[in-house]
């Protein structure tokens, strides 16, 4: 008996995963309340915890309940990849500030927390790596635990997203004096293995060679695993980060990563704040399938035409189109409205790989109904493909059917002041109470009463004008925020010749070279109105947005010289978007309601939105 104690002692010694720490338990041959007394409590087994992005759009109050979640877990350590703070910081005391604000939010952990510099930290200010050398030392660094070797590298060395001569010296002496380490963990802030020999990752990568290791980074603020070179190599999603709020299938979502070290290899589990997922939640392959479908592709659909003044019947062309190398199980539900109701009103197909079906969709008016006051038709929409080695993947999407005809631009013979105030118009007006689209997500939109908007046009030989009128329960506007940060107001308007602006993809185009981009803030009268880039518009462009007992206001006049020019003569018609921003808190990413889908997203169909002169 004794030599048995005496061997068992080794045994744990050795840190043999099941040494038996259990006394007392209810023992003998007969049936036994436990499976077994094999004790997962080996000696060098240990786990550690990573935190991902908070800035770049931060919202508070997310990396504080992560610290205090971190406390109840409790790991042996912490580790971050990077963006701290959010930088951007004119002076060394800014900066210092911001530190100062970040270490006050980590500073209740039980547990040391590891440092690495992300681009927000150190390379988005002047004064970043001498703040952070001066408050924490070295840029990269490593540590050895338990026989695991940690490097803590910054992937914004010499230059932007790259690892300079030094740095990289520094880790293949450190790989060099550790060959014989159980596992190797890497944590930098930008995925540069996307662009290894551009980045100078692929030489580090070489010294690492056949150990065993796995790579963390983040910076895009969406999780993605990859498997490279038979590795897990980990773009982790965000602890507070900016986010479109899209969801786990697009890998957007708050968590921290845990890590468990046992029998000489990691185990991961993605600790999400609102719930547990496995380290598979998305990988290259399920975002690979599911990217159609989330850029809108899968699901597409002609607009409902309407020739006339009203509408009282017509047809949709629904295609659903499978881009992937699997079956897709697609699944929708067509939702009437008080106006319209659709036949089928439900769909559910499979779809073969790299094929499509069509359907045609009845749209009748339950009474005739006015052709600008056709709102759009929702969809909702559970798309499934198979996935090996687990049962299914899946994404579920909105799609609007939306209602398009030809408008007309009236002429006036008196022309409205441009003061934000509505009173003098008497023009047709146009609503806008369901968006064509909602983005960045449609649940974030709480109906008319939340916000929606009206707008109306006209011209005289001087002037096209539009005026918008906004419903708003809580009208937010700060001088200086971007107009997609705030409630705002943007027109785009291109009056190129006709087929140049019918397949106008509505670029990123603030020179005004293409198209005409006006966006307008609210303020609380005509000389506080909050203008975007006013100094890139054309001359004579006039834009004023007030605050009303609803919401707020915006009255636009734009040359006639300036259509004249962009059509090269006299214009007879261009085309118009409006997009109203919606935000409710100073922290809420917001939605943007658009009149006719965004002409750069894959749901613009060519010519929508088109005025022709009267």
């Amino acid at each position: 008996m004794r030599l048995i104690m005496v061997v068992a002692a080794l045994i744990c010694a050795a840190g043999i995963a099941w040494c038996q720490d259990v006394t007392e338990a209810p023992g003998g041959d007969g049936p036994k309340p436990y499976t077994h007394l094999n004790v997962n409590n080996a000696p060098d087994s240990f786990q550690f915890a990573i935190v991902s992005d908070r800035t770049g759009g931060m919202r508070p109050g997310v990396l504080e309940d992560a610290v205090a979640k971190l406390n109840l877990l409790q790991p042996e350590f912490v580790l971050c990849i990077g963006d701290l703070v959010e930088g951007n910081a004119e002076t060394a005391a800014e900066l210092d500030a911001q530190w100062d604000e970040f270490d006050g939010i980590i500073a209740p952990l039980t547990m040391p927390f590891f440092r690495v510099p992300g681009n927000h930290d150190v390379s988005n200010s002047e004064s970043g790596k001498q703040v952070w050398a001066r408050r924490h030392g070295p840029l990269y660094y490593h540590f050895v635990y338990r026989d695991a070797l940690f490097l803590c590298l910054n992937s914004d060395d010499d230059a932007l997203a790259h690892f300079g001569e030094d740095q990289t010296r520094y880790v293949e002496k450190a790989l060099a004096e550790h060959a014989g380490v159980k596992w190797t963990f890497l944590f930098f802030h930008k995925p540069v293995w996307t662009k290894s020999k551009e980045s100078g990752w692929d030489r580090i990568e070489s010294a690492l060679a056949a150990r065993p290791y796995t790579v963390f980074a983040g910076h895009t603020h969406e999780y993605l695993k990859y498997d490279r070179k038979g590795r897990d190599y980990f773009n982790l999603g965000t602890t507070g980060g900016g986010q479109a709020h899209a969801g786990r299938v697009a890998g957007e979502f708050d968590h921290i990563v845990w890590v468990t070290f046992r029998d000489g290899a990691p185990a991961f589990a993605n600790l999400i704040l609102d719930g547990i997922a496995d380290k598979d939640i998305r990988t290259d392959t399920t975002a690979r399938l599911l990217a159609p479908a989330l850029d809108g592709r899968t699901i597409q659909t002609s607009p409902l035409r309407i020739e006339g003044d009203t509408f009282s019947r017509g047809t949709v062309r629904l295609r659903i189109a499978n881009e992937s190398d699997a079956e897709l199980e697609a699944e929708g539900i067509l939702n009437a409205n008080t106006q319209v109701t659709p036949s089928p009103p439900k769909i559910a197909c499979r779809v073969p790989a790299r094929s499509e079906q069509i359907f045609d969709i009845d749209v009748r008016a339950l009474s005739p109904v006015p052709s600008t006051e056709l709102q759009p038709l929702t969809t909702s929409w559970t798309l499934t493909y198979p996935v090996p080695a687990r049962r299914s993947v899946s994404a579920s999407i909105a799609h609007m059917i939306i209602a398009d005809t030809t408008y007309g631009c009236s002429r006036i013979a008196a022309a409205p002041a441009i003061d934000g105030m509505l009173n003098d118009w008497s023009m047709p007006v146009i609503r806008c109470l369901k968006a064509a689209q909602l983005l960045p997500r449609s649940d974030e939109w709480r109906g008319t009463g939340d916000c929606s908007f009206q707008f109306s046009l006209a011209h005289d030989d001087g002037f096209v004008y539009l005026s918008v009128a906004v419903t708003d329960d809580n009208v937010m506007s700060t001088a200086g925020t971007r107009p997609w940060d705030q409630d705002s107001i943007e027109v785009r308007l291109d009056a190129r010749p006709e087929q140049e602006r019918a397949a106008g993809k509505g670029e990123d185009d603030r020179k005004q070279t293409k198209h005409l981009y006006i966006a307008v803030s609210p303020g609380a009268d005509a000389a506080n109105t909050v203008r975007f880039e006013e100094d890139m518009l054309p001359a004579g462009v006039q834009a004023i947005c007030v605050n009303t007992p609803e919401g707020y206001a915006a009255e636009i006049a734009v040359p006639v010289a300036y259509l004249d020019r962009m059509q090269g003569g006299s214009w007879s018609a261009f085309r118009l978007n409006v997009t109203v921003h919606d935000s409710d808190r100073a922290t809420d990413i917001g939605t943007a309601l658009w009149w006719k889908q965004d002409w750069s997203s894959s749901e613009n169909f060519e010519g929508s939105g088109t005025f022709r002169r009267e």
